[in-house]
């Protein structure tokens, strides 16, 4: 709720490095720990932006590495998996230049993705066609 609520009140030089330690290393929690952890790293994102001069740039390998092996996940319980998505969009949103490689990065891994799923689809598609009279 702090990173949503009162962001102003996180000083950067003091707070941030280990609320962000704090929240990846919840992501390997529970799934619903997992997923308020999301919660709180894009509402930091989202929050740090307007209310700081300070970049998050020097933590953007790092988030984006953990969120997509949460993504990579068999199921999604508590919405943890869609909750890393969500999260992944709003760093991506409040990106800055400086970000610009792991942002291509995890877009040309985001593309493969879904390059995959159509695939499938396609795949699934095609197979029910042929057994359906």
């Amino acid at each position: 709720k702090v990173c949503d609520v009162l962001v102003q009140t996180i000083q950067p030089d003091v707070h941030l490095q280990p609320l962000v330690v704090a929240f990846v290393n919840g992501l390997k929690a529970s799934p619903r720990i997992a997923a308020n952890c999301c919660w709180g790293l894009q509402n930091l994102a989202e929050g740090m932006g307007a209310y700081s001069e300070f970049t998050m740039s020097s933590y953007y390998e790092g988030v984006i590495q953990a969120l997509l092996g949460l993504t990579e996940s068999a199921n999604n319980e508590a919405n943890y998996r869609t909750a890393a998505y969500e999260c992944l969009a709003t760093w991506v949103a409040n990106s800055s230049a400086e970000t610009r490689p792991q942002i291509e990065s995890l877009l040309h891994i985001i593309l493969q993705r879904m390059e995959h799923l159509i695939s499938v689809h396609v795949s699934v598609s095609t197979g029910l066609s042929e057994c359906v009279p």
